[in-house]
């Protein structure tokens, strides 16, 4: 279930179950869970915040009443708010077989406000997810495998598992090329042997716009990486990305289906690689 909640400044709750992991000199926050199970999806956009990830089920409507209330709503406002939220939120669509070649899968599900539908691949690599994590975190070489990535460029080290990253993509005419920026987070836990990267908009525009590109600002996805044996991984790749425009329909077909499929394809090349310590059978 997933929420949008607009017209807020920047929310900042030092609460037991939240803590604000803002950055940046305009204040903007993120609101990140310390505690408990991740049950649901909130967007939260207002003139300095743009936020989206897990929220917790249980105290979600009494945050934000509170957040709400501490920054000045009425508390009509808030009780309104919070009835927005839990009334209109509803079931997540379907995920629907796309694709199925070369031991990967691809399925795809309408993504409500994007001309372009969400998409999800899965595959099996045959690699360790050590390797694989080299693979990711070497952004300069994304466009060796990634699909429609013409670009990729570090612009920012948080910490060792946070880092700002800059993506040229190709779009096919009559549509214009895009670049954003991401801001990536890898949480990797070698005792359950599972790699999560998360990739939202980094709000910040600490990379000049060209003119020639259209700036995307509404994209996240999900690399999950699992080990299931020694040098073997299953990894799912999700993606939903607003190319700020309407798109054609045969090319956001082909989006859809080939750049998961490329991605994933490409990922189980580059693990072979010498220089990530990739052996083993081929994938």
């Amino acid at each position: 279930m997933e929420f949008t909640i607009t017209g807020l400044d920047c929310i900042h709750d030092s609460g037991d179950n939240w803590e604000d992991s803002g950055y940046g000199s305009d204040k903007t926050g993120i609101l990140s869970k310390k505690a408990g199970k991740a049950a649901d999806s909130v967007s939260i956009v207002g003139k300095n915040l743009l936020y989206y990830g897990p929220i917790l089920q249980q105290p979600f409507s009494k945050i934000i009443k509170e957040v709400l209330i501490m920054r000045g709503k009425s508390p009509l406002t808030a009780l309104l708010v919070v009835m927005v939220c839990t009334f209109t939120g509803a079931a997540e669509p379907e995920w629907k077989p796309a694709l199925d070649r070369e031991g990967i899968q691809v399925y795809t599900r309408s993504a409500p406000g994007c001309p372009i539908n969400e998409f999800r691949g899965e595959t099996t690599v045959n690699a360790s997810m050590q390797t694989i994590s080299a693979v990711l975190r070497d952004v300069n070489r994304q466009p060796e495998w990634m699909a429609d990535c013409l670009q990729s460029k570090l612009l920012k080290t948080i910490s060792a598992d946070h880092l700002v990253v800059y993506n040229l993509l190709h779009l096919d005419w009559p549509l214009s090329n895009r670049d954003l920026l991401i801001d990536v987070i890898f949480n990797e836990d070698r005792k359950t042997k599972k790699l999560v990267l998360e990739m939202t908009v980094y709000s910040q525009d600490i990379f000049p716009v060209n003119s020639r590109y259209v700036r995307i600002r509404d994209f996240r996805a999900t690399c999950i990486v699992e080990e299931i044996s020694a040098g073997r991984c299953r990894v799912l790749y999700q993606n939903r990305v607003n190319p700020m425009a309407p798109v054609p329909a045969f090319i956001a077909n082909s989006i859809v289906k080939n750049n998961p499929f490329n991605t994933l394809k490409g990922m189980k090349k580059m693990v072979l690689l010498q220089e990530y310590n990739a052996g083993g059978k081929e994938n």
